[in-house]
């Protein structure tokens, strides 16, 4: 898969989003999973600027220039943002974070009596909010970012969520604008430190060959080079055996996986027996006797912000301890 043709939350002037809801296995309960995909034109780095008046300013993913200035009611439509917001500002001036944070059996409990935005198109619950600005992945059409500009609301735009080439970056750019770099500076320092820290011992001979696989109706999809899964395989002291054919969420069947040749399957809760019963895929070696399956945490393991370390920890652990 091509740069260009990357699955991932982009920003762009056309946005594709297709949902696909399946059942995870027939008989196997009433467990229905959700698969968002994305394809738009890249985005732009995020970057300082200075304003013809002299004040500073950060171009967004999107190529909107967003003053630096002190905002005191903030809102969040990016998952990466609501994590990174909570270790880095004041709790009483972030005013919203998304649904999926307010609904974390992990996370709720830090945000209290925000509201929950599900996305921009809740354009009557952001401006009733009267936001001075929202922080988003630009995930849906582009259309209501323009009418929530249109309306006064300031927007910064985090771009694609591409791992840790990215979260960074987010974290730097988020902390900037709640007017404390410096805390995102220690956030993303110490992030990289500890996942650096997770696997240092453990020799490239000993890194077994891994390989994250989610099940949506019928397909099998990979998660590599350019997402948060490949950061979590590797770091954990695993080689991502997809990385050396594909890139970002390759749609993949046995045949292309056999070749692939992983000794180590990593999947979402629930999802390992599933993954052997489709067709073909029963001669994996992860699916015979004996093999190795890695099920992580069905809330966090999608999760491309900070979790992405206890991910990797919790993996290094089932493979390396």
């Amino acid at each position: 898969m091509t740069r260009g043709a990357r699955i991932g939350l982009l920003n762009g002037a056309a946005v594709l989003v297709a949902v696909v809801l399946s059942l995870s296995a027939a008989g196997r309960g009433a467990e229905t999973h959700t698969r968002v995909a994305q394809v738009a034109p890249t985005t732009q780095a995020i970057e300082t600027l200075t304003m013809p008046d002299g004040s500073p300013a950060l171009r967004d993913a999107g190529g909107e220039v967003v003053p630096l200035r002190r905002y005191a009611r903030i809102a969040s439509v990016s998952l990466i943002a609501d994590h990174i917001l909570t270790e880095v500002c004041e709790p009483e001036r972030v005013v919203a974070v998304t649904g999926r944070s307010k609904r974390s059996s992990h996370f709720g409990h830090l945000h209290g009596g925000r509201a929950a935005l599900e996305s921009l198109e809740n354009l009557e619950s952001i401006l009733a909010l009267e936001p001075d600005l929202l922080i988003t992945n630009r995930f849906g059409d582009p259309r209501f970012a323009a009418r929530l500009r249109e309306r006064g609301i300031t927007l910064f735009d985090l771009g694609e969520m591409r791992g840790l080439e990215t979260l960074i970056p987010n974290i730097h750019a988020v902390a900037t604008l709640a007017g404390h770099p410096e805390r995102g500076a220690r956030l993303a320092e110490r992030l990289q430190r500890r996942m650096r820290a997770i696997a240092r011992h453990v020799p490239h001979d000993a890194r077994p060959r891994g390989l994250y696989l989610s099940l949506y109706g019928k397909q099998l999809f990979g998660g590599t080079r350019g997402t948060s899964y490949h950061d979590v395989i590797t770091h954990a002291g695993l080689r991502d055996a997809a990385a050396e054919r594909y890139e970002g969420w390759p749609a993949l069947d046995a045949e292309m996986i056999l070749a692939l040749d992983p000794e180590v399957l990593i999947t979402k809760a629930k999802m390992g027996a599933p993954i052997c019963n489709h067709p073909g895929m029963q001669q994996l070696r992860f699916c015979q006797p004996g093999g190795r399956i890695v099920e992580l945490d069905l809330e966090l393991v999608d999760d491309p912000g900070p979790p992405i370390l206890e991910m990797a920890e919790t993996l290094h652990q089932a493979i390396h301890e």
